[in-house]
């Protein structure tokens, strides 16, 4: 599966999603890493789940770091 960029957000599965806030224990948050290789993502369409087996514009990641970097540029 694939993720293409764009400014402020991104296209999934033929469906635009806009970086939005979400809330957790901790306040307010962007994201949320959740494993070594899982993270959820804060979106206007809900809480995203992704892992390191998608792509994002077409390219793979080894690290949820590298991942969530190249997401939100």
């Amino acid at each position: 599966m694939n993720i293409q960029t764009f400014k402020n957000g991104f296209n999934f599965n033929e469906i635009n999603y806009i970086f939005q806030d979400f809330e957790n224990e901790n306040g307010f948050i962007k994201y949320e890493i959740i494993s070594i290789s899982q993270v959820l993502i804060g979106t206007d369409n809900g809480i995203i789940f992704f892992d390191l087996s998608c792509t994002i514009n077409n390219k793979f990641y080894d690290n949820i770091d590298n991942f969530i970097n190249e997401l939100y540029k």
